[in-house]
């Protein structure tokens, strides 16, 4: 019986976060698979264009870079290209940016309340809720930031110094998605010098990431 109730525990939450926070997590996938089930709107007008785009793959466009394109067109080759499975991959960047950011507040000392509030402030914020009901490279630049946020927190709570190596790898992934990526790294390397963490900078692994 008590294999059975932890068991039923470690299933209620999902890695690293508390039962509510998890819960906030399916919510926002919940919403978004509705939403796009649904369908009553149609394509958005910049959907069908990246839908062009993917039938002809490249290297980057003149508006953005390839990421999210080959994305794309791997989701239509393995899902079609009806409105529900155009739409999924973006609703699953939701999720999971609902997810990172209940470990972000966790990170930063907060228990499960903390965690639920930071999820729930991520789940109605409006242009969250706009930006993963639709398919654009906007819907994985978040997730991006929010990954690459979560890393650097975890350095300069003493984390390895290897994870220069998975944050310099997660900021190249969303270069390749967005070229406003390259302001967080900026933002990065001014913070840094503009603080006693600069000494982050010091490191080897640093410039390998």
């Amino acid at each position: 019986v008590r294999s059975k109730k932890t068991r039923a525990m470690t299933l209620s939450r999902l890695p690293g976060i508390g039962r509510l926070a998890s819960l906030l997590v399916l919510l926002k996938l919940a919403l978004h698979l509705v939403a796009n089930t649904l369908g009553n709107c149609g394509y958005f007008r910049d959907e069908l264009y990246y839908i062009a785009c993917s039938e002809h793959l490249d290297w980057g466009y003149v508006d953005h870079p390839p990421l999210s394109i080959l994305l794309l067109r791997l989701s239509r080759w393995g899902l079609g290209d009806s409105l529900f499975a155009l739409r999924l991959l973006p609703a699953l960047a939701g999720a999971a940016l609902v997810w990172l950011s209940a470990l972000l507040a966790r990170e930063l000392g907060g228990g499960e309340r903390a965690q639920a509030l930071a999820a729930l402030g991520v789940l109605v914020a409006p242009i969250y809720l706009g930006l993963h009901d639709f398919y654009s490279m906007n819907a994985f630049e978040s997730l991006c930031w929010m990954g690459c946020a979560l890393l650097l927190l975890r350095l300069l709570h003493g984390g390895g110094a290897r994870l220069w190596l998975w944050l310099g790898a997660l900021m190249g992934l969303g270069l390749q998605n967005k070229h406003s990526m390259a302001f967080f790294g900026m933002a990065l390397v001014v913070g840094l010098l503009l603080s006693p963490q600069r000494r982050l900078l010091r490191t080897p692994w640093c410039w390998l990431g």
